[in-house]
């Protein structure tokens, strides 16, 4: 995103910006015609189970967030919902997390850029680490500020080994990426197999 010489932490340019962001995402998500799932001009198909239709969403509105749009059942046969877009989701509600498999979008607002930075790496930090196999590396790269908890009983019981870069800042990576871009540095790059990730990641800490 270009900012034109403005300050991109202007709080008039963000506060703008993520209005425009909000109805570019309503108008993105309000055209989808729910349907028989086995017809190609179905953009929205039914959920699992009635059960599963709201309660996700209910539980998010109880913990504080707000509905922009959506957040009701579809009349119609079967379990459909509404596309929805919930607001104001702190990190103490449980649906910060959560995967809705529900056509559920979560629409954060952020100070800079180093924040929303942070708060995308929140949730797949979690993910990353539950991903991992039992006795392997998960690692790091090009952390931001902030802090990322771990799930302390699955990387203990699964023996998990957890590495990272903390050297340098992201205006360091711009750096160093711009002076490679002058030629005056080198990358030595080899290929591998994808097979072969496991051994890679023991080499990268050795």
């Amino acid at each position: 995103m270009s900012y034109q010489g403005v300050n991109p932490y202007d709080g008039r340019l963000l506060h703008t910006f993520a209005e425009q962001s909000d109805e570019q995402l309503e108008a993105a998500m309000a055209p989808l015609k729910p349907g028989d799932p086995m017809d190609p001009a179905t953009t929205l198909g039914p959920l699992s189970s009635e059960a599963a239709l709201l309660t996700l969403v209910d539980r998010a509105l109880a913990a504080g967030a707000t509905a922009v749009i959506g957040d009701r059942r579809i009349g119609r046969p079967g379990s459909f919902m509404q596309p929805t877009i919930l607001a104001g989701t702190t990190r103490d509600n449980a649906a910060f997390d959560e995967e809705f498999f529900r056509p559920v979008a979560l629409f954060f607002r952020v100070a800079d850029e180093d924040a929303a930075v942070a708060l995308a790496n929140g949730s797949p930090f979690r993910q990353e680490v539950a991903m991992t196999r039992k006795r392997g590396t998960c690692v790091l790269g090009g952390l931001p500020p902030g802090e990322f908890p771990v799930p302390s009983f699955d990387v203990v019981a699964n023996c998990i080994t957890v590495r990272g870069s903390f050297t340098g800042t992201r205006q360091d990576m711009a750096e160093a990426l711009a002076f490679a871009a002058k030629g005056k540095d080198h990358a030595d790059i080899e290929l591998q197999p994808l097979p072969a990730i496991n051994a890679v990641l023991d080499l990268g800490g050795a």
